[in-house]
């Protein structure tokens, strides 16, 4: 399936499911649960059947977060990528590779390996309704308000621990943006 028609099903579910009209974390609101879903049980690319639109994206294989009218999702393999819910434009989109860190941070020269059929995108992005958080598998973590201005980007230089990949969705808690690289680490 190309990528293009994964965010057409997307846009579909978003179309059909009124629990996240503003989820702002992993599946909505981070239980993965929608109970006043009532999505469509039959769709046609081809027919427009239960389609709004449809928008080329690249690989992505995160959960979206909508805020705001706008819908946030990673591509691989280190973009963050804001699309308009409505009319389903690509508003924006931000690359994370070693050229966006400062001068004194420098990434290791080989990428940490990936499991098989995830990349270095697969983290959700998280919102508090007024910046975005993202996450990478590379160790790169960085802020943007909803228009897409950087706020702030570091890097984790933490070892991989587990055979799963080296990153899991971010979460907000207490003031606090928690992250998995290699154990939980808390960032202000």
């Amino acid at each position: 399936m190309n990528e293009s028609v994964r965010l057409a099903l997307f846009a579909l579910c978003l179309w059909a499911t009124s629990a996240y009209a503003d989820g702002r974390g992993w599946r909505g609101d981070g239980s993965g649960q929608a109970p006043n879903a009532q999505p469509p049980t039959s769709w046609d690319i081809d027919e427009r059947e239960n389609i709004f639109w449809q928008t080329e994206v690249g690989k992505s294989q995160s959960t979206p977060v909508i805020v705001a009218g706008r819908i946030f999702l990673t591509a691989e393999p280190d973009a963050l990528v804001c699309v308009d819910r409505q009319e389903g434009k690509v508003l924006w989109s931000k690359n994370h590779g070693p050229d966006m860190l400062p001068p004194d941070v420098k990434l290791p020269e080989k990428k940490p390996p990936t499991v098989v059929g995830c990349g270095y995108a697969t983290p959700t992005p998280v919102s508090d309704g007024k910046l975005v958080y993202v996450v990478f598998g590379t160790g790169i973590v960085a802020c943007y308000d909803l228009d897409g201005n950087r706020q702030w980007i570091r890097y984790l230089d933490l070892p991989q621990v587990t055979e799963f990949g080296r990153s899991a969705s971010p979460v907000l808690a207490a003031g606090k943006l928690l992250v998995s690289l290699s154990g939980l680490t808390a960032l202000d």
